[in-house]
């Protein structure tokens, strides 16, 4: 994240598109930042508009009304409306790190053109309040030093050839979570099922699930959040595997 976010207008704009007051300002500030790491991952031209509107708010893990985080970040001009692809992240070509510079250099890929917004328009009015002076400028940050591989805090999400269109997300959360044990925080499993888990991938999905629910692990009564676990199951694949229970081996 860019020195000075925190306090850039249009964080303001988003807390109270969001109904939330100053003192929830590192919420905002995370679901920036989940952002920015979304497009990095999934949509490095900046096109985060060709997933829908229910994937950005799983990997973004909102929580609220369905639909509300994408209008706010719209409203306030973190995202753009865009006539090809839909959303685009506002001014990416300028706020991304380099890794995904290179990223799309290797891949003869460019970033989407700024030029075909529905706007029509180069900056929001926010934008242009805080150039003209009402924030003291920042100072220059330095170079950052080459990326031989993108940070491994972006990677918690599938590849996004496996999220795109034609490969919706999977519909059978309730049998996921009727089939864990452990009952907890149901909200942020469903977001994440959302976020990791496709039409195309679901039975690699519940196939992982049997093979951790009767591991020694779970017999022991030792047993991860499901959020948690999807999240980092879907790194691998869903590939994961666990030693079974003894009575399990002994059959």
């Amino acid at each position: 994240m860019k020195r000075g976010t925190p306090r850039h207008p249009k964080v303001g704009r988003l807390l109270r598109e969001l109904g939330l007051n100053l003192r929830n300002t590192a919420t905002a500030i995370g679901h920036l930042e989940l952002l920015w790491h979304f497009a990095a991952e999934f949509a490095p031209r900046g096109d985060i508009g060709k997933y829908d509107d229910e994937q950005i708010e799983g990997a973004l893990h909102w929580h609220g009304k369905r639909g509300k985080l994408i209008q706010a970040l719209t409203t306030s001009g973190w995202v753009d409306a865009h006539d090809q692809c839909r959303l685009a992240v506002h001014d990416w070509r300028e706020h991304c790190d380099e890794a995904t510079r290179k990223r799309l250099q290797r891949a003869g890929q460019d970033f989407v053109d700024v030029a075909v917004k529905v706007t029509g328009q180069r900056q929001t009015e926010l934008d242009s309040v805080a150039d003209n002076g009402s924030l003291p400028e920042p100072e220059p940050e330095p170079e950052p030093e080459p990326h031989t591989q993108e940070p491994a805090c972006v990677r918690v999400m599938p590849r996004a050839a496996d999220m795109a269109s034609n490969d919706p997300p999977s519909e059978r959360f309730e049998e996921a979570w009727a089939l864990w044990p452990l009952k907890v925080d149901r909200d942020a499993a469903g977001q994440a099922w959302i976020s990791t888990v496709t039409r195309s991938r679901e039975e690699a999905a519940f196939a992982c699930i049997s093979r951790y629910l009767a591991s020694d692990q779970v017999k022991r009564a030792v047993v991860s959040k499901l959020a948690g676990w999807l999240f980092q199951q879907a790194r691998d694949g869903f590939a994961g595997d666990w030693p079974v229970a003894m009575r399990e081996q002994s059959r």
